[in-house]
């Protein structure tokens, strides 16, 4: 597998528009059967903001627990990714399967462009690719036909977030975080789930964190499984040049005795950049939408993450 590392430069500035074609895909597991009005729910939010979408085709499939082969996932996320009419992709859900779509992607076909990608847990494999592959412009942020995003109590401020990144230009949020060991930090954001993270690891794909804010989430893990994977991810040298580490919403990986942030506290008691908690981003019942290589500036002193700057790939 060759790989082509992109030397682009991209700007979150390129935002949707009206009437622009946007694709929905499902690369991972496949849709319940119970849960297919959802997809139908998640094309009306997007056709409220005034955007035609692009089904993929056989997004109802099942082969084992996936959302159709390997191949035929892959040839619909190729096709979609560098048709020229379609300006931005989102997914139905997460799972699991993304990461087998590597060996059937041509980089240096998708190389070639760039378009506004959205998606979060799963899909972590896939914005780490593009982001390495063609610097596309990456969103962690919800995936569409999930109760997350379409049932949630605070379903609304999820909406929000996401239509302002979409289409709002010059957004540079600020969030309130918890501070676990102080200081100060700024570099261009990088991450997602925690567990696909650490599966980039040893791949063409892995991801780079050299002067990089980190963030990470999980879902429904427990504290040592946590601890295993930073570890890994600390005996990969993956902390030793980070400019500060963000953990945003761990839903399910705690306990009522505080024993995972227990954990990570003493795991980073000696580092010597910032790491903070609470960012409203993940398996949450609010999540905000992030563009990964935006600038973000991290100050524990004021419990702030501020994205100060639009995206600058460096690879």
């Amino acid at each position: 597998m060759q790989i082509i590392h992109s030397k682009k430069k991209f700007k979150v500035h390129n935002k949707l528009e009206k009437g622009d074609t946007v694709g929905l895909l499902a690369p991972s597991s496949h849709q319940a059967y119970g849960s297919r009005h959802l997809v139908e729910k998640a094309v009306s939010v997007l056709e409220a903001w005034g955007l035609k979408v692009e089904l993929q085709p056989g997004y109802d499939r099942k082969h084992f627990y996936l959302a159709g082969t390997d191949e035929h996932r892959a040839r619909c996320f190729q096709d979609f990714y560098v048709n020229p009419e379609i300006k931005a992709i989102f997914f139905t859900s997460g799972g699991y399967g993304a990461s087998r779509l590597y060996q059937h992607l041509d980089d240096e076909l998708i190389s070639r462009h760039q378009k506004i990608m959205v998606g979060l847990s799963d899909i972590t494999s896939l914005l780490l690719y593009i982001y390495k592959v063609c610097g596309g412009i990456v969103y962690h942020g919800p995936n569409l036909a999930s109760g997350q995003f379409l049932n949630s109590h605070l379903k609304h401020k999820s909406h929000e977030s996401l239509y302002d990144n979409l289409f709002q230009q010059d957004f540079f949020p600020t969030y309130t975080v918890s501070t676990i060991k102080a200081g100060v930090g700024k570099g261009p954001l990088t991450g997602g789930n925690l567990s696909l993270v650490v599966t980039t690891l040893g791949t063409p794909y892995e991801i780079d964190t050299r002067n990089k804010v980190l963030f990470l989430e999980d879902t429904r893990e427990k504290p040592y499984r946590i601890d295993r994977m930073l570890t890994h991810l600390r005996n990969a040298g993956k902390f030793e040049d980070i400019q500060a580490l963000v953990f945003g919403e761990m839903v399910g990986c705690n306990n009522e005795n505080n024993l995972l942030w227990d954990v990570v506290e003493d795991m980073f008691r000696d580092a010597s950049f910032p790491v903070v908690n609470g960012l409203p981003a993940g398996h949450g019942d609010y999540t905000i939408t992030m563009p990964l290589g935006s600038e973000v500036e991290l100050e524990t002193g004021a419990n702030e993450l501020r994205f100060v700057a639009d995206c600058q790939h460096t690879n």
